[in-house]
């Protein structure tokens, strides 16, 4: 998956459904964050 600030990542964890769905990404450099989906706006690699 992509994201706009962070780059390329791997999704290497879900919870949540709906709008209160997150995902946590490994982003390599920048770290493992978690995201929520509705406000990330991330895109598929």
């Amino acid at each position: 998956m992509q994201h706009a600030k962070f780059g390329a990542g791997v999704i290497v964890d879900a919870e949540g459904s709906g709008s209160d769905a997150r995902v946590q990404v490994n982003f390599g450099r920048q770290g493992v964050k978690w995201l929520a989906v509705a406000v990330a706006k991330l895109s598929p690699a």
